[in-house]
């Protein structure tokens, strides 16, 4: 049985090296996984994901939304593997054949989730994006869309918002994985 720790996911969106060491030093032992994202990442490299490993037992998300054509994120996936993470994001963008090449690229080394629709994302911007306008009035339609597209490619699970997880499991499963690692208190948004 899991810990209650274990369902915490601490977002290392911090733009230094320096500032994400003081947090897993201080949080490693009381979280079950750190997210690094897009900026820590290119700023630190793989350095951030070794200083994760050496510091406990947490779990790494490495959340860079890969989305390029089918062979570029299967070498790109190949790549994160090989760093040791637990899980790694590609988006559900155009099509399935994205999806199927990052789950590929894995070789089962790390589970892959699709990140559906970005939270910043509004009705508005989908519309002007043109999809249809049932997309636009209910992003949570697109959103159930792009979940089904990547469990068919074989990706463990979506990062969604927290309200959407019970759509997914219930539509999904229990075992499909919603991440939702974007979770701010309300000062901070």
């Amino acid at each position: 049985m899991k810990a209650a720790k274990d369902y915490i996911v601490f977002s290392l969106d911090v733009p230094s090296l320096k500032e994400a060491k003081q947090y897993i030093a201080l949080l490693s032992e009381y979280v079950g996984m750190f997210k690094v994202g897009l900026e820590l990442f290119i700023s630190s490299g793989p350095e951030i994901i070794k200083i994760i490993k050496t510091s406990g037992k947490a779990k790494i998300f490495l959340d860079l939304k890969l989305h390029d054509i089918p062979a570029t994120v299967s070498r790109a996936m190949t790549s994160i593997a090989d760093l040791g993470v637990d899980f790694a994001t590609v988006h559900c963008g155009e099509n399935k054949e994205m999806l199927e090449a990052a789950v590929a690229g894995s070789a089962g080394k790390v589970s892959v989730v699709g990140v559906t629709v970005l939270t910043s994302v509004s009705g508005e911007d989908i519309d002007a994006a043109g999809f249809r306008s049932e997309f636009s009035s209910d992003i949570s339609l697109l959103v159930m869309k792009r979940a089904q597209m990547a469990m068919k490619a074989g990706c463990v699970g979506v990062v969604c918002s927290g309200l959407e997880v019970k759509m997914i499991k219930k539509n999904f499963g229990k075992d499909f994985v919603a991440l939702t690692p974007g979770i701010r208190p309300s000062w901070q948004r």
